[in-house]
């Protein structure tokens, strides 16, 4: 079984999914990250993606399209190339981040594989995360915690402590689990 993480900028599949990429590496299944921007001032950032996939031992491969600027007709053949039907695919939830929305609705228009959305803008325990996240969650009227709420489906994956130092060089706090939802389920 293959996991593949759809992230738009390098560092999303850490700040959205690490917790759930850790799980995933620990069950000896197979990784690829998909990143899909890349600028200049993300070149640390995508250097920081690429240790951290040596480190852990998982596929990493990007696209390098232009943040708020990505062609849709790239995306689509970069899809095709790297996502195998059989693949579970993890896809950025559709928030306030104009990159996110259009990956996470493009994926859900072309990919007919077991979909899930992790937030991006997640439980993190910063300060100045938070205030964001509430600043987020106002305009999109859309919290974590509505994010899970009343569905069966939604789950809080892979409690952990996180305390490594590449969720910190992301600028991002530990924290105790990825907020995940399955979208669709296409196999029988």
């Amino acid at each position: 079984m293959r996991t593949v993480i759809i992230a738009p900028h390098p560092d999303d599949e850490w700040i959205g999914c690490g917790c759930t990429l850790l799980k995933k590496l620990n069950a000896s299944e197979k990784i690829i990250v998909l990143v899909i921007t890349q600028m200049p001032y993300s070149e640390i950032r995508i250097q920081l993606s690429r240790q951290l996939a040596l480190q852990y031992k998982y596929d990493l491969k990007t696209l390098g399209e232009p943040e708020l600027k990505i062609d849709s007709q790239k995306l689509k053949v970069f899809f095709n190339k790297h996502i195998k039907k059989t693949d579970t695919v993890y896809i950025p939830s559709c928030d306030l981040h104009p990159d996110h929305r259009k990956i996470n609705i493009i994926s859900q228009q072309l990919l007919k594989n077991d979909l899930y959305e992790y937030a991006v803008y997640n439980n993190s325990l910063n300060p100045f995360r938070r205030i964001k996240n509430k600043l987020i969650c106002f305009l999109t009227k859309r919290t974590p915690a509505s994010f899970r709420k009343g569905k069966p489906d939604f789950i809080l994956n892979y409690r952990t402590k996180i305390k490594n130092q590449h969720i910190l060089e992301f600028a991002e706090m530990p924290r105790v689990g990825d907020i995940i939802r399955r979208i669709s389920h296409h196999r029988s």
